[in-house]
């Protein structure tokens, strides 16, 4: 064989080489994210539906969330590792016909300022994900023709385990962030920051910007001057002057509430409801026994939804609240904490543990010990790194018998 024939053949490894690694690294961890926090995915959703006028459909499009995540990670392993090499970009050519002409669509419209493609890790703009979109089709539609000129990691035996365990995976990791919180937060609402009312922010000598959306225009607004929800402004993000977003933990972050609402001292459990209406009527006794054990603790409870006066009143006298409910942006308030409904424990002020509703059991009420500060956040970074090891030394370990097989 001549040189030049086999400079060439290198060359188009070479080529295949990088070219999984970008599609492919670009799929995991677009699945990655969403799997991480698949309410974010929820909302992401929701929000695209909206502009077609299609709302509810809540069983349905939280089983989607889940499996856009499973799917984005199983193409993108599978091309990453040179898996089911003809298979695996076809099907990614056809989520990437679907994807380019819907992300050109909200471009163009500015419809949704924020694709969600990798959730709230990464924020691109309309057209920046145009452009990210068009450089992977163009991959995809290359390793169509190329991707068999290189053999894959795996032998073929052994791949239909490793996308399983891929798929596993991103769903112990979706189901995780869906009934207890993501782990890992990358909202501006972290827990161990401080979070203060939109009045307290004068003390907090920080220049802070809000961005709001309307009728496709978005505008940055100071604290002063925030533009009217009700006159079709929408927020958006909080950010601080020369900064694109401002989730530092030791910054006073603004949920957007009148002063006194949230406590300087003290313990405070704030209840999130995110969508009021569909919180599930099983929830109320639960709530109830938490307001009391809060009560006759002398720890302050106050709920925080986005729903309109009507939808209050009726929950009021559905669940028989005892405890005061006050309005904040609908947007603020899902980032805050991801569940609905969800409880916050803030003390003096500071955001000590974030969990879902459904995470949390009865027991843990009645024996006083979901009042108490707990190690939330580093149990759910311990459970993401043993999964996640668990994941890779899986991987590792089929990786090696195939090798031995294969040499044997």
């Amino acid at each position: 064989m001549a040189k030049s024939d086999i400079s060439s053949g290198v060359a188009v490894k070479t080529v295949v080489v990088l070219l999984r690694l970008v599609v492919g690294a670009t799929f995991v961890f677009s699945g990655f994210t969403k799997g991480i926090d698949p309410w974010g995915t929820v909302y992401k959703m929701e929000e695209y539906l909206h502009l077609w006028g299609f709302d509810g459909y809540n069983s349905l499009i939280t089983f989607c969330a889940f499996a856009i995540a499973i799917a984005e990670s199983m193409i993108g392993i599978s091309i990453l590792l040179g898996i089911y090499r003809r298979v695996s970009v076809w099907i990614a050519t056809l989520a990437m016909s679907i994807l380019l002409p819907l992300t050109i669509y909200t471009a163009a419209t500015d419809a949704v300022h924020d694709c969600g493609c990798f959730g709230e890790a990464v924020h691109l703009q309309p057209w920046a994900t145009v452009w990210k979109n068009v450089a992977l089709f163009a991959g995809v539609v290359a390793l169509i023709i190329l991707n068999r000129r290189a053999k894959g990691v795996f032998p073929l035996a052994s791949q239909w385990i490793v996308v399983t365990l891929t798929g596993i995976y991103i769903l112990a990791l979706a189901l995780t962030g869906y009934y207890y919180q993501p782990l890992i937060d990358w909202r501006p609402y972290p827990i161990g920051s401080m979070l203060v009312s939109n009045n307290d922010m004068d003390d907090a000598d920080i220049d802070m910007l809000f961005v709001y959306q309307k009728d496709g225009l978005r505008r940055e607004f100071s604290l002063d001057s925030l533009p009217d929800e009700s006159e079709g402004w929408e927020f958006v993000e909080r950010t601080t002057a020369g900064d694109s977003r401002s989730s530092v933990v030791n910054e006073p972050a603004s949920i957007g509430l009148d002063d006194g609402v949230i406590s300087a001292e003290g313990m405070q459990l704030l209840l999130t409801f995110p969508d009021l209406p569909a919180v599930s009527i099983k929830y109320t006794y639960l709530i109830n026994e938490i307001v009391d054990r809060c009560h006759d603790a002398g720890v302050e409870v106050t709920g925080l939804t986005s729903a309109g006066d009507a939808q209050v009143d009726e929950w009021r006298d559905l669940s028989m609240a005892s405890y005061p409910i006050v309005r904040v942006s609908d947007t603020q308030l899902k980032m805050l904490a991801r569940g609905n409904p969800a409880v916050v424990k803030l003390n003096n002020g500071r955001i000590i543990d974030k969990l879902s509703l459904s995470s949390i059991s009865m027991a843990e009420v009645t024996e006083g010990s979901m009042l108490v500060s707990s190690d939330t956040i580093q149990d759910l970074e311990q459970w993401l790194v043993y999964m996640t090891a668990a994941y890779v030394v899986a991987l590792l370990l089929l990786w090696a018998f195939g090798f031995l097989v294969i040499k044997l």
